[in-house]
């Protein structure tokens, strides 16, 4: 869609945006202790792991804007997305 400028009788592409992006929405990495390894403490599982939401986006836009709601540069009504990060071990005896 051309926008056109207020007073512009032409319409002009400038108001065109790139916005294209790139979001990482959820990462999760873990490690499990082997069970030999365990043993000798009496433990049946050990895992260590972190885990990530909306962890980063890549866009040309500009920082305030997020790609996935609607936006404008005059009033930026959204919320942004929370960004949640969990790390955690389970632990079986």
């Amino acid at each position: 869609m051309l926008r056109t400028a207020p007073g512009a009788s032409a319409s002009s592409s400038f108001w065109i945006n790139d916005a294209s992006y790139l979001r990482v929405k959820n990462v999760e990495i873990g490690y499990t202790i082997p069970r030999h390894l365990l043993q000798k403490a009496r433990i049946a599982n050990f895992r260590v792991y972190a885990a990530a939401q909306n962890l980063v986006t890549f866009s040309k836009l500009i920082k305030q804007l997020d790609p996935e709601r609607r936006n404008t540069v005059v009033q930026n009504t959204s919320y942004p997305q929370t960004k949640l990060i969990t790390v955690g071990v389970n632990l079986s005896l």
